[in-house]
């Protein structure tokens, strides 16, 4: 599949291991790029900025996110949709 017409997804998460864990879920699927991640609110907004993901998958209620993480700031960036995980998944 060309790679216009992947997913391009960015994973931000404060736990490292919570991003290995769904960039390894996402690998197989050949219409989804992992294009970064993000560990933190800041982080976040830039990548989508510099990446321009397709997606955004982010816990909404992440420790070191701060007030930077929210749909506002992440649309002025980028036309990311934004993937916000149950708490229970």
């Amino acid at each position: 599949m060309g790679s216009a017409n992947r997913i391009r997804v960015l994973l931000v998460d404060d736990d490292v291991r919570v991003r290995q864990t769904l960039s390894s879920i996402l690998k197989p699927y050949s219409n989804i790029e992992v294009v970064g991640e993000a560990s933190d609110g800041d982080e976040a907004v830039t990548s989508v900025g510099n990446l321009r993901p397709t997606v955004v998958v982010y816990e909404e209620n992440g420790r070191n996110y701060g007030s930077s993480v929210d749909q506002g700031q992440i649309s002025r960036c980028s036309r990311a949709g934004m993937l916000r995980p149950h708490a229970g998944i």
